[in-house]
C-alpha cells in the first residue's frame, strides 16, 4: 500500500520541479582538469542540472557525464570528508568508462544489488561511497531510458526511506535492514546493505507509479529541502526523522538517540526565552576552553550519545564537536573534558575546560546548563557564548 505521507502530500509530489544548482565556487580551482574546464564551461550561469547531466550519458561520453554527476551531486573538495573529487580525478579515465559499462549492463538487467555490490567491490573507487554511485546509476539508467530506473540512496532518501517503509506497516523489514537510526544518521546491515538498495530502488518506482509521478521527482520531494531554507514540519527532512524517531523504540526495540518532537514555525528568539518552544532537535551550547593556547571554541551542534557506557573511564557523556570544533572529540564530565584526538588548539593541554551556556552565564556543570531545540535559538546562544569567551580573555574564538 501507498504510505500515508505520500497520500497527503501527493499534490505537493505531483508540483515537485528539478532545479538546477548553483555550482559551487570550490570547483573552478580545478580547471586545470581539462574535464572539470569543459564541464564548467558547457554550464549556462554556472549552474547544473539532471538533464545537463543525463545528456552526457545518453551521448556516451561517460568520462564527462560521471565527473558531471559528481559536480551536480556536490562531491568535497576538502573539509571534515576530504577532496574525494582529487581523488576521482587520479582514477584513469578508461576504468572508469569500464565501470560505467559494468553498471550499465548490470542495470539493463535490473541487477541493482549487483550493481551495489560491484561498487562496493571490484568497482570500488577511493572517495566514492553509496550517496555518489547511486548517483551514476541514477544517470546511467535515466539516459538509457529503463523501465526500472534507481533513486539516488543518500542520507536524506535513507532516512525517508527507513520512515515510509514503517509508515507502509513494513516494521519488520525496516528492522531487517536497518540496525538503527542516530538522528538523521540510518545504519544499515552490512549484510543486507545491496539488498535494503535493491529494496529501495522497486519500492520507490511503484510509490512514484501509485502517485503518478516519475521516480525521480519523488526522490526530489522526498528528499527534502537544507533545514536553513525550510525549518517547518513540512520539511520532508524534519518529519522524517521526528517520524523516525517516535516510532524507533518499537522498530528497533531501542530508544532513539534523540528524542525529537514535531517541529513548528519559528518566531525571533531572544536569549531570555531559549527554552520556550522546543521544537525538532534536543542540543546544548558548550564552550571548550584551553587557557594554556588561549583559545576557545563554541559548539551549537552537540550531540548527545550513550551517557551508560564508561568508555574504559569514568561513565562519561560522549560529546561530538559540531561546527568551529573541526571534528575533535573530547570526554565531556560533569566538571570538565579531557581531549581524545589532537586537536591542534587543544593538543596537550591539561589545563583544558568545558563550560555550558545557561542562559546568559557560563556554568561548570551540565547539569545547570540549558537545552535549546531550534536554529534560531542556537544562533543567539552561540553568538553570546562567544562573546563571554572573549570576555573571559580567550583571543581566538572558534566558530
Amino acid at each position: 500500500m501507498t504510505p500515508s505521507f505520500l497520500k497527503n502530500n501527493l499534490e505537493n509530489i505531483q508540483q515537485t520541479e528539478q532545479p538546477s544548482f548553483k555550482i559551487s565556487n570550490s570547483y573552478y580551482s580545478y580547471r586545470h582538469y581539462k574535464v572539470i574546464d569543459d564541464i564548467l564551461a558547457s554550464c549556462k550561469n554556472g549552474y547544473i542540472g539532471r538533464e545537463q547531466v543525463t545528456t552526457y550519458f545518453k551521448g556516451q561520453h561517460y568520462y564527462q557525464g560521471f565527473f558531471a554527476a559528481m559536480i551536480w551531486g556536490g562531491v568535497s573538495t576538502g573539509g571534515v570528508t576530504g577532496d574525494n573529487l582529487t581523488k576521482l580525478l587520479s582514477v584513469k579515465p578508461e576504468r572508469l568508462e569500464a565501470i560505467v559499462l559494468v553498471v550499465k549492463r548490470l542495470l539493463e538487467r535490473q541487477l541493482f544489488s549487483e550493481a551495489y555490490n560491484y561498487m562496493e567491490g571490484e568497482g570500488k573507487l577511493k572517495g566514492l561511497g553509496d550517496a555518489y554511485f547511486t548517483k551514476l546509476f541514477f544517470f546511467v539508467a535515466a539516459a538509457d531510458g529503463l523501465t526500472i530506473v534507481p533513486p539516488i540512496f543518500d542520507k536524506w532518501t535513507k532516512l525517508a526511506y527507513c520512515a515510509l517503509l514503517i509508515d507502509e506497516g513494513n516494521d519488520q523489514l525496516a528492522k531487517q535492514y536497518i540496525s538503527r537510526v542516530e538522528g538523521v544518521e540510518v545504519k544499515l546491515r552490512t549484510a543486507t546493505r545491496s539488498a535494503a538498495f535493491n529494496d529501495f530502488v522497486l519500492r520507490m518506482n511503484r510509490w512514484a507509479k501509485e502517485c503518478m509521478v516519475e521516480v525521480n521527482q519523488l526522490e526530489s520531494y522526498i528528499f527534502g529541502t537544507h533545514r536553513s531554507k525550510d525549518k517547518t514540519s513540512h520539511n520532508p527532512r524534519f518529519y522524517f526523522e521526528s517520524f523516525v524517531a517516535d516510532h524507533h523504540a518499537e522498530v528497533f526495540d531501542t530508544q532513539a538517540t534523540i528524542r525529537r518532537s514535531k517541529s513548528k514555525e519559528k518566531k525571533s528568539h531572544s536569549l531570555t526565552n531559549l527554552n520556550k518552544d522546543k521544537t525538532i532537535m534536543s542540543r546544548i551550547v558548550a564552550i571548550y576552553l584551553s587557557p594554556a593556547n588561549k583559545t576557545a571554541y563554541t559548539s551549537t551542534n552537540i550531540e548527545l550519545l550513550d551517557t551508560s557506557k564508561p568508555y574504559g573511564k569514568e561513565p562519561l557523556t560522549l560529546v561530538k564537536g559540531g561546527l568551529g570544533a573541526k571534528g575533535y572529540r573530547v570526554f565531556s564530565g560533569e566538571d570538565g573534558a579531557t581531549v581524545t584526538a589532537n586537536h591542534k588548539a587543544m593538543r596537550n593541554d591539561p589545563t583544558l575546560q568545558v563550560v555550558y551556556l545557561s542562559g546568559d552565564d557560563l556554568v561548570s556543570k551540565k547539569s545547570q546548563a540549558e537545552q535549546f531545540t531550534d536554529s534560531e535559538s542556537l544562533k543567539v546562544a552561540k553568538k553570546y557564548a562567544q562573546e563571554l569567551a572573549k570576555g573571559l580573555g580567550f583571543k581566538k574564538i572558534g566558530r
